[in-house]
């Protein structure tokens, strides 16, 4: 029976690290463009001109998931009904931001951390 508890205890003490494992990975796997390209302002290079980039996302259509997303990322608008590129499903909204903005780099590792977001593109029809 001590063996049994001690068995237990183990598995019981493995169970929260591995969870824990699996939720930190690094947030940037989720972002589908390279960060280290944007300038302080938000820009990248494209044809010799500087430019803010367009991203999209998908949320739930979740009052406090909504209100998490907007409070980190004050340029986003979001879509009901409207897939985007990233394909959201029919219970999500489409949320659309851009780089230009303070602290870009930080705003999109803040999303790319929250559990509903799965991964973010780069809205190509809207390279600001």
């Amino acid at each position: 029976m001590k063996g049994l508890l001690i068995g237990m205890g183990l598995a019981a003490t493995w169970l929260p690290i591995a969870a824990i494992a699996e939720t930190e990975s690094d947030p940037r796997d989720k972002i589908q463009f390279e960060l280290d390209q944007l300038d302080a302002d938000g820009r990248y290079t494209l044809f010799q001109e500087p430019r803010a980039i367009a991203y999209e996302f998908c949320i739930p259509n979740d009052r406090a998931v909504i209100k998490t997303v907007q409070s980190i990322d004050r340029t986003l608008i979001l879509f009901l009904n409207r897939p985007g590129q990233v394909n959201c499903e029919a219970d999500e909204l489409l949320a659309v931001g851009e780089t230009r903005q303070p602290n870009p780099r930080a705003v999109l590792i803040q999303l790319a951390r929250l559990p509903q977001v799965t991964r973010i593109e780069p809205s190509w029809d809207g390279a600001l």
